[in-house]
């Protein structure tokens, strides 16, 4: 007979103890995540301090208890009326409005620290990490069967209080599920309740009261997105909510933030962050963008702005958009805690890839390893959070030590490949021969059959080649935009200066408008459909979600590869050779992290001769819809030189879907608002420039997981100087073509609008820009674009790794991604780091 409530309340203690060995784990899914149970303490006991009858209920983000990797949960207790046993559960003190306290983490038996019964869903109330360290409740550890198997409407669990060596048994208890799904609109949990309360307040002031989205609607948003983050830089934003709350205010001898009217609040704010003139005030103030993706990320809001979604877009056709099926990955999900190769090749992206891949049809045996997950073209949707903090490093967090500029890396399988916008540009001759000079002794005709090669591998090729053949003008009008201005300003000279729409590798791409946060169509051309399933059989294979943690060595060999694999299991990778490319700052860092230094007169060179290529966005706002949310995220560009050289700076048409437009869009409060509202009249670019090679990866893992893993003290005044040339390029190509209003993405507010503007020379609109912009936190800065922190030279005082890119104190360790570029190439890098790969392959080192 199946057990029952009423039959189980009357078993002692050993009889329970014996269902509960008995019966199976009960699995995390729906079943228990969105319900309340009825629960009945066993223990008379109870009755004394009146928990013998209480509720139970349960939350979560799907995306998290729902993944292997992660598999965690919340909940919370409920009190109710002590009444009989056969009495209702009636919450106190009503039922319209229940006290929930009390609340903890769900965890499955396999994931708990160190549980008493590894086969029960684990209820620890200790990691909610909000109880005072002697609050008793904080130390509560419950374990939790499913009596009847397969039955999730009952539930037995078993309770210890857990605070060292000394753990005595509680009692045990029962749970009965409602019959209704809870309606508590909570999913998340990282943000703590008195932190929940300053993000209300700030959303109540932010957004106006005809906002489509309530401020604890967007307070919500907010949490869930930082929960799905997987970022040590996360921590960073309850430090900056905690002197919002009450440092800030001390200033002025207000009270804590969430405790002032909204007007003064409001008042604030404005005087206080939105119009900041200190350094850490702007940085503080940085969490303007965190409310605007927390509201425009909703698709709830998408109406009140005119966005309509790629299925609602009036070119929309299901069988036309059908996604291309992907070729097959050879991923290893369970791999043995010690696995041999001939070659480790560490990153998946362009460079790592590409190595793996060639030497994998050569006949080698390779393991590729990916810190990232697997992420196929059914798993990507059209929401921007979802899918950054799924596909990029630190969920898009990552900065500079000084919060000045935003670092975009891809982590996930394939890289920076599946997250952008497939432009190929080749690295130009005025580039290599700076390099050279560097010490960099690169073969350059092979150099150039590498590119010519890449390019046929990946099917590089110009538009219109790799749009769908089914639709028409997949550019958008966005580029046009910027091209019409700015043959409209040169004439017939426009041609000595290269402009045009970007070569991409694409196959019949559909101008979505969401090439950063993966293709759901299948029509990006990256190294999960080119390099990375060259890699099959049981001799060339993937293992994802596998973060390198050090390098072991041997003399003058490494020897090993130590991993973390899916978050707990440590795996051993042994290897003849190993490549690293993590990337930029991954390759760097897993460097220091194995000891392995490169010095010259006492300095490491490891982490040096770090750049950019950095970027700035520009907004125009037009008279006439632009749409250009529907077209390519990036069409058109226009170069400063005629090509054959890298030039100061580079023009890219550039426009995100909401949330990443709103983030980055200048303005707060109702200005910010209503420019919003007419989101579909506004054109974007981003200026682009190479930077000189002068930042460096820190060495400091604290700093590095506090702060950001890159210290860039200031930009260079001439690297300042061609942003601002290059925004009043912009400035007068939009002007050219009708803008009536153009906004750089200054923290101060600078609108140059068409009445003062419009007739002005780009020498004009500079010499306006160079009076409000002198530092660079003075503008919005981002970059996806790293390059360095492992120059590549022959010369001992620049290289950490040599023309053949081997890391010079080891026989067999190289690296081959970004990272060796003595500096940046100025142009989107993708092309050059898998040309840079293929000739690594070639050159004999492997």
């Amino acid at each position: 007979m199946p057990h029952t409530f009423a039959s189980l309340s009357k078993m002692s203690n050993d009889e329970l103890e014996t269902v509960l060995k008995t019966s199976p784990e009960p699995p995390l899914t729906d079943d228990i995540v969105g319900w309340e149970f009825e629960g009945w303490n066993v223990n008379p006991g109870a009755r004394i301090i009146g928990s013998r009858k209480f509720k139970k209920g349960f939350f979560g983000n799907p995306e998290i208890y729902g993944d292997p990797d992660r598999g965690y949960a919340w909940g919370y207790n409920m009190t109710v009326e002590q009444n009989a046993f056969d009495e209702p559960w009636i919450p106190t003190p009503s039922p319209a409005d229940p006290t929930r306290r009390f609340f903890f983490g769900v965890v499955p038996g396999a994931k708990a620290n160190r549980p008493k019964y590894p086969e029960t869903l684990v209820i620890d109330y200790r990691l909610w990490k909000e109880y005072f360290p002697l609050n008793p409740v904080g130390y509560t550890v419950d374990y939790l069967v499913y009596p009847n198997p397969g039955d999730p409407t009952l539930a037995l669990g078993k309770s210890y209080f857990e605070a060292g060596p000394l753990t005595p048994f509680l009692g045990y208890f029962l749970l009965r599920r409602d019959p209704r799904r809870s309606g508590y609109p909570r999913q998340s949990h990282f943000l703590t309740e008195p932190q929940l309360a300053t993000v209300k307040a700030f959303a109540e002031i932010f957004l106006p009261q005809t906002a489509v989205l309530s401020p604890e609607e967007v307070m919500w948003n907010i949490d869930r997105q930082l929960e799905r983050v997987r970022s040590k830089r996360s921590q960073s934003l309850r430090l900056i909510l905690f002197l919002l709350e009450h440092v800030l205010p001390l200033q002025g001898f207000n009270p804590a933030f969430s405790k002032m009217a909204p007007a003064k609040r409001r008042a604030f704010v404005d005087k206080r962050l939105a119009k900041a003139t200190a350094r850490d005030l702007r940085n503080l103030a940085k969490i303007r963008a965190l409310f605007a993706a927390g509201y425009y990320g909703d698709h709830r809001v998408y109406p009140s702005i005119g966005f309509e979604r790629v299925e609602q877009r009036p070119r929309y056709d299901a069988g036309v958009y059908a996604p291309i099926p992907q070729p097959a990955v050879n991923v290893r999900r369970d791999p043995a805690e010690t696995v041999e190769c001939e070659v480790c090749v560490i990153g998946s992206g362009a460079g790592g890839a590409v190595v793996a891949g060639t030497l994998a049809e050569r006949g080698k045996h390779v393991v590729l390893l990916e810190e990232g997950a697997h992420i196929a073209t059914a798993q990507v949707t059209d929401d921007e959070g979802r899918m950054i903090a799924a596909m990029y490093k630190e969920g898009g967090l990552q900065t500079t030590v000084d919060f000045d500029m935003v670092l975009l890396q891809g982590q996930c399988l394939g890289g920076t490949t599946v997250i952008n916008n497939a432009i190929c540009f080749p690295v130009r001759d005025d580039v290599l021969d700076e390099w050279r000079d560097l010490g960099a002794d690169l073969d350059r005709n092979a150099l150039r059959a590498s590119f010519a090669r890449m390019e046929q591998e990946i099917q590089a090729a110009a538009y219109p080649q790799y749009a769908e053949p089914a639709l028409t003008d997949i550019g958008g009008e966005n580029p046009k935009r910027l091209l019409d201005g700015w043959t409209r300003r040169a004439g017939t000279q426009a041609g000595g200066r290269e402009h045009g729409m970007f070569v991409k590798n694409k196959n019949r791409c559909l101008g979505c408008g969401y090439c950063n946060f993966g293709c759901r169509f299948g029509r990006k051309l990256s190294m999960l459909e080119t390099y990375v399933p060259k890699l099959q059989g049981p001799r060339a294979y993937v293992i994802d979600r596998c973060h390198a943690v050090k390098i072991e060595r041997k003399g003058r060999r490494a020897t090993a590869v130590v991993c973390e694999h899916r978050g707990g299991k440590t795996i051993r990778v042994t290897a003849d050779t190993i490549v690293v490319a993590c990337g930029a700052i991954g390759s760097s860092v897993l460097l220091m992290k194995s000891g392995i230094a490169v010095k010259h007169r006492g300095k490491d060179l490891v982490g040096s001769r770090f750049s950019f290529n950095a970027g700035t966005p520009m907004f125009g706002l037009f008279p006439q819809p632009v749409r250009a949310f529907d077209g390519m995220q990036m069409g058109g560009y226009v170069n400063s030189t005629d090509g054959g050289s890298t030039g100061p700076f580079l023009l890219e048409s550039h426009f995100d879907p909401p949330m990443s437009f709103a983030a980055s869009l200048p303005g707060w409060f109702e200005t910010h608002f209503d420019r919003m509202r007419r989101y579909p009249h506004w054109a974007s670019a981003g200026v682009l420039i190479r930077t000189r090679p002068d930042a460096r990866v820190k060495t400091s893992a604290f700093e590095r997981d506090t702060f950001g893993p890159v210290e860039w003290k200031d930009i260079a005044p001439e690297d300042l100087e061609k942003l601002i040339t290059g925004m009043a390029e912009v400035a007068a190509n939009w002007f050219a073509t009708g803008a009536d209003l153009v906004l750089p993405a200054t923290f101060l507010e600078l609108g140059l609008d068409r009445a003062t503007y419009g007739a002005a020379t780009p020498e004009a609109i500079a010499e306006v820009l160079r009076g409000k912009i002198t530092k660079k936190d003075d503008l919005t800065l981002s970059s996806a674009h790293l390059q360095g922190g492992n120059p590549l030279s022959d010369d001992d005082a620049i290289g950490v790794v040599d023309s053949r890119f081997r890391v010079k104190p080891l026989d067999n360790l190289y690296v081959c991604d970004a990272s060796v570029f003595p500096s940046s190439v100025g142009v989107n890098p993708q092309l050059t780091i898998m040309a840079m790969a293929d000739y690594f392959t070639r050159v004999g080192a492997v």
